[in-house]
Parts: structure tokens; sequence; C-alpha cells
């Protein structure tokens, strides 16, 4: 009975994710039985960059970041940064070109940024005939968003250090005028 309880439960979850709200209940329990349970510790790597993506993962609880290392060049020195794509909650899904497009490399990392809960859908175990058009079209169009270019990426750097460096110049700004205005206060006359 606490099997068949788990099981429904588990089944009430995924129909509740988006691009599987639609599918026909045998698939839905076929796609159920498939889906393997897995937890992750805050901090961890879940997905790494550049690796083989081995399935689906669909998060359940907990919240994770989706970030790109990207290799910059400043004032001749190479060196990498982080960049933040994403920020998935609960019904989000991440992996989906691993299931349609079979052995890509990662174009990002996933990282738990507190403890999470998952599904996940190996590769192995995957099927297209599984889902319907429009969970398919969803995956697609999921998995675009982790793949930004190179280029646009930098472009979001370079927008980021002029934002910061306005940031910087503005609040110098301001306190030197309130520096020169508690001294003119200060005067003797």
């Amino acid at each position: 009975r606490a099997q068949l309880e788990a099981a429904g439960d588990k089944a009430m979850f995924v129909v509740s994710v988006p691009m599987f709200a639609r599918l026909p209940w045998e698939r839905l329990l076929r796609l159920v039985a498939q889906l393997q349970p897995r937890a992750y510790a805050r901090g961890e790597t879940i997905v790494m960059q550049g690796e083989t993506p081995t399935g689906l993962h669909i998060l359940q609880e907990g919240r994770c970041t989706v970030e790109r290392e990207l290799s910059i060049v400043e004032g001749g020195r190479r060196r990498t940064r982080k960049m933040h794509l994403e920020t998935l909650m609960p019904r989000d899904t991440f992996g989906g070109d691993a299931l349609l497009h079979g052995s890509l490399r990662n174009h990002a990392s996933l990282l738990a940024d507190q403890e999470v809960a998952m599904l996940f859908l190996p590769r192995a175990d995957f099927s297209s005939s599984q889902l319907t058009e429009d969970a398919i079209r969803m995956i697609k169009l999921n998995a675009k968003l982790y793949r930004p270019n190179d280029e646009v990426l930098r472009q979001r750097h370079y927008n980021q250090l002029e934002w910061d460096r306005a940031k910087h110049h503005f609040v110098n700004g301001v306190l030197a005028e309130s520096k020169a205005r508690r001294t003119a206060g200060r005067k003797w006359f």
C-alpha cells in the first residue's frame, strides 16, 4: 500500500510538470516507473559543464543554479568567469537535450543551491514515443535556454562591468558630496 501511495504521489507530481501535463495515463505511468529519485546536498555539483549528459533532471524540492564558465580575455590576460544563466525551482527540468540528441556535451553546470530532491530519467531508458509532441517541443525549448552563444555571454559580462563601474562612480560622487557638506557645515566664519 505504501508503495502504491508513493507511486501515486510521484505520478501526481510528474503530471504537474508543464511538459508532462498532457501525457496520456499509460505513458505517464510508464515514465513514472522509470524515474529515479535522487538527492543532492547544498553546494553539490549535479551536472558538470563539458560532461556528456546522462539524462533528464526534474527538480522536485529545493533550488538549483544553472551556470556557465566562460573564458574572457581582459588586458591581455585570460581568465574564466562563472555566468549565472538561470535559477531552477520545483517542476523545472534540466538535461532534455541529453534525451533528444544523445552524446552532446553539457553547455552549462547544474548546482544545488540548497538541499535538492530530483527525479532522474536516464537517457538509456528514454524513448521519444513516451512523450507527446508538446513535451518534446518544451524539452527542445528548455535545452536552448542553457546553450547561449559565448559572444552573448561575453557581452553580458562587459555590460555588467560597465554597470558596476557606473555604480561605483555614482556612490563615490555621493560620498564626496556628503563629505563636502559636512566639512562646509563645520567651518567657523
